[in-house]
């Protein structure tokens, strides 16, 4: 596990005792909370999507295979194009 040193406005860090006290934790597990929802929550849900092929590009037609338009992206001559002596 990881520490990190957070600096809290006195109206702030005083709203987060009152609700420590209120929930009966501690206010680093109020953070920790606050964290893991803000950023981290659903995580899981778009890695699987990600894994699944449920991204934004699942329902392209216009690429076709995609092993096929990797390879033609790769063969490409837009840099050829671009730098002409």
């Amino acid at each position: 596990m990881r520490t990190a040193e957070i600096h809290f406005e006195e109206g702030t860090w005083a709203t987060l005792q009152s609700l420590a006290v209120e929930q009966g934790v501690g206010v680093p597990e109020l953070i920790r909370a606050a964290v893991e929802e803000k950023y981290l929550s659903g995580m899981a849900d778009r890695v699987a999507a990600f894994r699944t092929g449920q991204g934004p590009w699942k329902d392209r037609e216009d690429t076709g295979d995609s092993s096929e338009y990797v390879r033609q992206l790769r063969t490409d001559n837009r840099l050829d194009r671009l730098y002409v002596e």
